[in-house]
């Protein structure tokens, strides 16, 4: 938003209408509804009859468009703003503020100030469509109005008497009785002002009358200018707080995550109430309010809130900050009225209500909810006065004053005191004049302001204050001062006249009605009494080319008009003076005002098109003559132009009737001559120089080119202010997006941009600030998707050039940093002298991740506390990609696939030692590249991963027990070869140690958290033996390789057995119906099935049987020789009990599923169990 133009060209004519109400209008003409206006008027005794009207200023009559834009009279619905509270006969001021939104329309705030009050309160804000109306005057109609016409802006947001609310860096009001103050040994306050006051201005009284056993500074323990706080400072007034937010403009449950400008006489309102916040900025966002008031009902930084000019921002319930709030700025820009939720001073206690019982043994403490919260980080530069409760925590800093119901301070908070309130600055000030010379006509009058100048040389735009003004006059009626540009009563300047200082100006104008040169003094009130000298000559003839400042940009031709110009002081305007005709031989000079000294001079067109700096020939035609001029510098200067053949002796005729010069009386004028004042700004800002840590080439995009730098990691340009030329001057573009003109000005763009001729005195003096400010748009030159995002810029974002070499060589900034990825639009930009240069900017990329973080990960064995080999894990990992504050880079997701790294995940053996080979990575069942990226994070989830048997043979497969291992995992970037030229992301914490060979130097890996126990694990059935026809019982034991041999596995409460799936081979008997049976699936205790948990049975027949528990569906091979191998289930349970990492090649065939063989015997009652088909038995068991 721009500053406030308060009517600029506004033209105020008072006309008296005979009527019968009197009506008194007045008109500001010819106002330009693309910019801002400002209007105020007082109505000394309302009719109910008054009303602003937005008139056409061209076309006649009845055809002029009009449109009512404020009325007090409510009969009339047409208005845009009907004022319905005044009263007849009262006396009120009104105050209209335009805030252009769009082209030709935008919102208006409506102020009312009551005669007896000092404090203008918003009462509405509408949408105001001037689309119909290009030129607008604004006639105020009413019976006794007493309108005002400005042409410096608006003041901004007053709070009076605010000193009163303030008279120290923390304290409450007086007559709180709820006040309540505490802070911790951490906790500091500093108060550089009064560096022997240790004071806070609480009391907390109510800890000694409501609770019992705490002194009242029991919980006020840190120190207050280096020693330790006192009690009983000075407490502030009462501010009485009345909400008007619901009269703002709305907009409701705003998130700011990019660049945005609010707009003034906005409420931000949560549609969701509670404490929800109805605006909320984001950790990437970035808010900037102009100077004005807003609105909120709750309210969560994390981001950054700028200030500009002066803002009063209200806030109805909560303010959490985590992010900072003004901290380029002076404290007293930005004054924080906490509403409390528009209730009294609560009980300092949890709740905020007194207990029950009083008086208390519970400790006191700040109530909740806590209006204002600053916390982590958070940094506030500003004052803040609260109804609620106030709460700095973690390491935050508030720099300014905090008056408030209750204060907690906590961790390592702290204030340090900064207004001008209790911190007065010193009277360090200058005061300068502009312009301190110039040439006028008797019938003009003379521009004359005086600046009031910080010790920075800025220019005190806080200042108030009176100015002296005298002359070298002496007799009354020659000259009079006034302080608008025509009409008004004037002051006599032969006496010394004292005049305002608003906001660091007093513009004065200066009329003379006598030929004379008057030597003007002006000295401020007080505040060291600074002191400046100005002379300002009037003549009966000139030679003039603006009556204004000629604003122009450095190296481009401006057509211009020479005019001889007459007036006398018994004229109201000057007349061109036709009788100069002819070729005339003007002679010219170049003077510097700021700075005040240069190599450039103005240059005239000639007659036959040739520059010329010190005499120029142009023909005149009726008193005017056609030229250009330019001037290839910056700055403010004055072109002196003189006709020596000119003069009172003779050589010319200006007086319109052909009489010679020296015919006529005019005093001490000698000769023709005439000043033009300069403006010159650079045409933009050439980028050069762009260069990281290790890259020049700075062309890299997401999608192709160089890396360039890593985000977060500093880079520099140098920005040089250059002329306009003919060959790079830009079309009317906005490459970056932003809404502004720009020009990209770097060599990428054109090779020539940085030989370009500067201006070499764009330079800071006292009186003119050569700035340049940088940024960023809100979206990123690449990507370019809906989700691309345009992070922070970081840095020294606003500087000036110092010297004149600065000038000519170019300022260096060689701290610039970006948080984000991707390529950016560099933006410079300056408003110099009134005028704002094309914005200057440069792709500039590609900015990669700084660097890669786990933020969060897990690994987990199968079964708790081990995995089998072969058997699946779970792991998982989120991975970001970050910049070098560890803050995500959201653009990666969104870079081509080529210039996305590539994870990969590798494993150890945790428990081998020195150096000896521990990389196990070729032994995971996915040798997988992850490269799945969503914004910054890579999500990476196996439940399918498995740590693979070492594998001895392939046909058939055969595995070679091993281990066990603790096996610890790790990611790594998959290698890349050309990082010199594309840039490189690599994992910040690389801690685990891989050595793919003994004795070789490590790889680093990011550890990912936790592990699993990878065991070598099979099986085992054991034979059994038993009666015929009855159930014989199958042992069932786990086991796994430890280093030497099979142990069993007690810690193996999980795997489970079932005897409906099996397989069989009948060993005596090829169609033997034996089959196992289990009560449904079983699970081993301590590596152990229990007894019945898988058992044969079979027909009452003596027989041998081998099962195999079918842990995979795949029927073992038999033996050359051997009875066919079948299903027990014989089709009706078909599969298996999956549990593939117990196989084992039992019988060298391969791994394969486990067996036992069972024998249904004969007990013979004496020594033991024959068996059929044992060896030596002759006799058939079966006979």
């Amino acid at each position: 938003m721009s500053k406030y133009w308060r009517l600029l060209y506004c033209l105020c004519v008072l006309q008296s209408f005979l009527t019968a109400g009197g009506v008194v209008a007045a008109e500001c003409s010819k106002m330009n509804s693309n910019k801002d206006l400002y209007i105020e008027f007082e109505i000394d005794s309302a009719t109910l009859n008054e009303s602003v009207i937005a008139v056409q200023s061209s076309g006649n009559g009845k055809n002029k468009l009009s449109k009512m834009i404020w009325t007090n009279n409510q009969s009339n619905s047409h208005a845009t703003i009907i004022e319905r509270e005044m009263q007849v006969g009262e006396h009120y001021f009104v105050r209209l503020v335009y805030d252009r939104t769009d082209k030709k329309s935008g919102y208006l705030s409506y102020y009312l100030k009551f005669s007896d009050s000092d404090t203008w309160e918003l009462q509405q804000v509408k949408f105001l469509n001037l689309n119909s109306i290009k030129s607008a005057s604004f006639t105020i109609d009413g019976a006794e109005v007493l309108p005002e016409c400005h042409l410096e802006s608006p003041p901004p947001p007053l709070i009076p008497n605010v000193c009163d609310y303030f008279p120290g860096p923390a304290q409450s009001w007086s007559g709180n009785r709820n006040n309540y103050f505490s802070m911790n040994l951490r906790n500091t306050l500093v108060n550089r002002s009064k560096p022997d006051d240790h004071s806070v201005g609480f009391s907390n009284n109510i800890v000694e009358t409501e609770f019992i056993g705490f002194p009242k500074n029991t919980f006020v323990q840190g120190d207050c200018n280096q020693e330790p706080c006192q009690l009983d400072g000075p407490m502030a007034n009462q501010l009485n707080l009345s909400w008007v937010g619901d009269r703002a403009r709305v907009e409701s449950d705003i998130v700011v995550n990019d660049n945005v400008t609010a707009i003034p006489n906005t409420f931000y309102k949560s549609t969701f109430g509670g404490l929800f916040a109805g605006l909320t900025i984001g950790e990437f966002g970035h808010l900037t309010m102009p100077e004005g008031e807003y609105w909120v009902d709750n309210m969560n930084v994390r981001g950054v809130l700028s200030i500009e000019g002066t803002v009063v921002l209200h806030v109805k319930g909560r303010l959490d900050v985590a992010g900072s709030i003004n901290t380029s700025n002076e404290s007293d820009n930005l004054t924080i009225l906490s509403y409390g939720w528009e209730k009294s001073c609560p009980f300092p206690s949890s709740t905020g209500e007194p207990p029950a019982n009083l008086p208390s043994i519970v400790p006191p403490q700040v109530a909740s909810p806590i209006a204002v919260n600053l916390n982590i980080q958070g940094s506030l530069n500003g004052r803040i006065y609260s109804q609620g409760s106030v709460a700095l925590s973690g390491s935050v800093t508030l720099q300014g004053a905090v008056t408030a119901c209750q204060l907690e301070m906590s961790e390592f908070a702290q204030i340090v005191g900064n207004s001008q309130c209790f911190n007065p600055p010193e009277d360090s000030y200058q005061l300068t004049v502009n312009p301190s010379q110039a040439l006028s006509l008797l019938c003009d009058r003379q521009p004359v302001e005086f600046q009031v100048l910080d010790k920075t040389g800025a220019l005190a735009t806080n200042f108030q204050g009176d100015l002296d003004v005298t002359t070298n006059l002496t007799r009354h009626g020659d000259a009079t001062w006034y302080t608008q540009a025509s009409e008004g009563t004037g002051k006599d300047a032969s006496q010394s006249q004292r005049f305002a200082v608003v906001n660091g100006i007093a513009r004065l104008w200066l009329k003379s009605d006598v030929i004379e040169t008057i030597q003007v003094s002006g000295q401020l009130v007080g505040h060291g009494n600074p002191a400046v000298d100005g002379q300002y000559s009037f003549v009966p003839f000139n030679l003039q080319i603006s009556d204004q400042a000629l604003k122009l940009v450095a190296g481009k031709p401006e057509s211009v008009t020479v005019s001889a110009m007459s007036c006398d002081a018994s004229q109201t305007t000057p007349e061109v003076a036709k009788d100069y005709s002819g070729d005339r031989v003007l002679q010219m000079s170049t003077a510097y005002t700021l700075p005040d000294g240069g190599t450039k001079t103005i240059e005239l067109q000639d007659k036959t098109g040739d520059w010329q700096a010190s005499s120029v020939i142009l023909t005149f035609t009726e008193g005017r003559a056609s030229s250009a001029l330019r001037y290839l510098d910056a700055g403010q200067t004055q072109l002196k132009l003189v006709d020596p053949n000119c003069t009172k002796a003779g050589g010319c005729s200006l007086g319109g009737d052909g009489q010679p010069l020296d015919d006529l009386a005019f005093g001490d004028w000698t000769q023709l001559e005439g000043t033009q004042t300069v403006w010159s700004r650079p045409y933009t800002f050439a980028l050069c120089q762009i260069q990281s840590q290790s890259h020049l080439d700075f062309t890299g995009t997401s999608n192709s080119g160089a890396g360039f730098a890593a985000a977060g990691e500093n880079f520099s340009a140098t920005f040089k202010p250059v002329i306009w030329t003919d060959e790079l001057v830009a079309p009317v573009q906005d490459l970056s997006h932003d809404g502004r003109h720009d020009a990209e000005t770097t060599t990428h763009a054109d090779s020539r941009w940085c030989a370009v001729q500067t201006t070499p005195n764009y330079y800071s003096v006292t009186g003119l600030t050569a700035p340049i400010q940088l940024s960023i748009p809100a979206k990123p030159a690449t990507p370019t998707g809906d989700g691309a995002v345009g992070g922070q810029l970081r840095g020294t974002m606003n500087s000036d050039f110092q010297t004149q070499v600065q000038a000519e060589q170019g300022l260096r900034i060689t701290d610039l940093n970006w948080s984000e990825v991707g390529s950016l639009w560099l933006q410079a930009d300056a408003d110099y002298l009134g005028m704002t240069l094309v914005q200057g900017v440069g792709e500039i990329g590609r900015f990669y991740p700084d660097h890669f973080a786990i933020t969060a990960s897990e690994v987990q064995d199968a079964y708790g506390v081990f995995t089998y080999m072969d058997q699946p894990f779970s792991l998982s990992a989120t991975v970001e990609a970050q910049n070098a504050r560890n803050a995500p880079t959201l653009n990666y997701g969104d870079f081509k696939s080529d210039y996305k790294e590539s994870l990969v995940l590798r494993a150890i053996d945790s428990d081998a030692t020195g150096v000896v080979a521990n990389e196990l990575s070729t032994r995971l069942s996915e040798q997988s590249r992850y490269q799945h990226w969503e914004q910054a994070r890579q999500d990476i989830r196996q439940d399918s991963l498995s740590f693979l048997r070492l594998l001895s043979q392939e046909l058939p497969k055969v595995t070679s027990p091993d281990g066990p291992y603790r096996v610890q995992f790790g990611l790594t970037v998959a290698d890349r070869a050309d990082c010199a030229f594309r840039g490189c992301t690599d994992f910040d914490l690389k801690t685990l140690a891989v050595r793919n060979q003994e004795g070789a130097t490590p790889e680093g890996a990011a550890p990912l958290s936790g592990d699993i126990h990878a065991r070598y694990g099979r099986m085992r059935l054991a034979d059994s033996v038993g009666r015929e026809g009855e159930n014989i019982n199958i042992p069932v034991t786990l086991e796994y390789w430890d280093n030497v041999q099979f142990v069993t596995n007690e810690d193996d409460a999980f795997s489970h057995v079932d005897g409906q799936h099996a397989f069989r081979q009948g060993i005596t008997n090829t169609e033997s119906p034996a089959i196992t049976v289990s009560g449904g699936e079983k699970t081993v205790v301590s590596g152990h099935s229990q007894s019945g948990d898988l058992y044969a049975t079979g027909t009452a027949v003596r027989e041998q049987v081998r099962f195999w528990q079918k842990l995979v569906s795949e029927i073992p091979a038999p033996i050359a020789g051997e009875n066919e191998i079948k299903d027990s289930a014989a089709g009706t349970h078909v599969g298996a009990v999956p549990q593939r990492w117990l196989l084992y090649d039992w019988r060298g065939l391969g791994d394969e599923n486990p067996s036992a063989v069972v024998t249904f015997g004969l007990y013979r009652g004496n020594d033991r169990i024959i068996y059929r088909g044992e060896m030596n038995i002759n006799q058939a068991l079966n006979e």
